[in-house]
């Protein structure tokens, strides 16, 4: 009984910090833009091929036009891919923890059938329990995707990036290389 009582306090004040952060996030953006960079014309080249092959045609996906600063820990990742005989380069490495140690502004693109854009403050208010209106505003089976910035190796022909996405209630976190 003491370790659900425990747990339920953990899950409870665990909720309580996220909310609380997200918040934060959400008023300091209004305040002052915490944006310091944009994402290159190489990431947004590959943001629009991805996203091209993961659009279904009845379906509009929402991206975030901003990338969060994160400690995405590609090193296990990276160690659970030469497992497997696949570790990813360190120059990739490299560039992809460098350049997702600050925020940085997406901007818009075409090309991309069925994508919208929306801003960092309207996702966390869909993912603080706004889906009816989001599916209102875009449809159902829409969803809402955030990437990070795209690690690259010096030849600039192979890449890594994180992409986080938000199916009505369900995260989907994924790394692709």
């Amino acid at each position: 009984m003491k370790f659900r009582v425990l747990a339920f306090c953990w899950g409870i004040s665990t909720i309580l910090a996220v909310s609380q952060r997200i918040l934060a996030q959400d008023s300091a953006e209004k305040v002052s833009p915490k944006i310091q960079c944009r994402v290159t014309k190489e990431e947004l080249k590959v943001y629009a091929d991805f996203m091209r092959g993961q659009q279904e045609s009845n379906h509009v996906a929402a991206m975030t036009t901003a990338t969060d600063a994160r400690d995405y820990d590609i090193d296990r990742f990276n160690w659970q891919l030469a497992a497997g005989g696949h570790g990813i380069p360190p120059g990739i490495r490299d560039d992809f923890s460098k350049k997702n140690s600050v925020d940085c502004m997406v901007e818009p693109f075409s090309g991309v059938p069925n994508l919208k854009f929306i801003s960092r403050n309207d996702k966390n208010k869909f993912l603080m329990g706004g889906w009816t209106e989001f599916h209102k505003m875009y449809g159902n089976g829409s969803y809402i995707v955030t990437l990070s910035r795209v690690g690259f190796n010096q030849n600039k022909n192979l890449r890594c990036w994180k992409h986080y996405g938000q199916f009505r209630a369900e995260p989907r976190d994924f790394c692709t290389c």
